[in-house]
């Protein structure tokens, strides 16, 4: 089973993805102590992919989209891409907020994984966003 963290910002979208996923080891005291250093938690998650908006106006198209929980054609681009290259396997998709999260369910047939542990790895995200963009994943 993979399981895939979607990451929406202003600079576009990333998906990551949780190394050698095993429910026991997403505990919450796990995932927080991981998200002090780089390093450490660069070793837990890997960024799977990065699309970068063009502009302002398409950052404005998808941020105006999101803020209404609807998938965009650009989010759609990168899910497809995502997914289908996880042929054969179940795959499980975190996703912050819940409206969109059973939008993308429905659409793609993926299960949503929303719990205190992915809303921490998402913290350590966002902690090591630029770092994650630099390395190239």
């Amino acid at each position: 089973m993979t399981l895939y963290f979607l990451n929406e910002n202003a600079a576009g979208y990333a998906i990551f993805e949780k190394l050698e996923f095993d429910e026991s080891s997403t505990s919450l005291k796990q995932v927080q102590k991981s998200l002090e250093s780089f390093e450490h938690f660069s070793k837990m998650i890997k960024l799977k992919t990065f699309k970068a908006f063009s502009g302002n106006e398409q950052a404005l198209v998808n941020l105006r989209a999101l803020a209404e929980s609807e998938i965009s054609e650009d989010l759609d681009s990168v899910l497809e891409k995502v997914f289908s290259k996880s042929k054969g396997g179940k795959i499980q998709l975190a996703v912050q907020d819940k409206v969109l999260a059973n939008k993308i369910a429905e659409k793609y047939g993926v299960q949503i994984v929303m719990k205190d542990s992915t809303f921490e790895i998402f913290r350590g995200i966002k902690l090591h966003f630029t770092k994650f963009i630099k390395k190239g994943g």
